[in-house]
């Protein structure tokens, strides 16, 4: 092959890395990465969360419309965790606005969506990072009687 040649492919291979990337900044389609990570604080539970063989993360996607107003675009169960971080990957269709583009996770130990003293959520607005890694933060649900309660709680026990 000529070097010609060579160099027509190369430069085909970096024109279609541009019209990607350019699509994909436009929204036209993208996938959102990253990864959920635990994180104790004084109003978290103390605990470790018990992985169970039902354990499973929720993520949920949303764009703020305003401080008051989310509206859910998509939701995306990752089934058999077993430690954390729990990474992720979900395609998101076209027509995205990235600027108000926002994340949440609830991890949870046992079967449903329904929360309980010791799952993980979201407690804190996380944006999504258009062109790299996402870290959604995650913190324990404490019991609400706790001394220690102040951000999410439940009064919820699994049995």
């Amino acid at each position: 092959m000529s070097i010609s040649r060579c160099l027509l492919t190369v430069a085909h291979w970096v024109f279609l890395l541009f019209v990607i990337v350019n699509l994909s900044a436009c929204g036209v389609f993208g996938v959102i990465s990253g990864e959920i990570v635990a994180v104790q604080s004084q109003y978290s539970y103390k605990g470790d969360f018990k992985f169970t063989s039902e354990s499973h993360a929720i993520i949920r996607l949303y764009l703020e419309e305003d401080s008051e107003t989310n509206r859910t675009i998509k939701e995306h169960t990752i089934d058999n965790i077993t430690e954390f971080p729990v990474p992720f990957s979900i395609s998101v269709g076209g027509g995205v606005d990235f600027s108000t583009l926002r994340i949440s996770a609830q991890v949870i130990s046992g079967e449903g969506d329904e929360t309980y003293v010791g799952d993980f959520i979201s407690e804190e607005v996380t944006a999504v990072e258009r062109f790299g890694s996402t870290t959604v933060k995650v913190f324990g649900l404490e019991h609400c009687d706790e001394p220690y309660s102040g951000g999410f709680c439940s009064k919820r026990e699994r049995e």
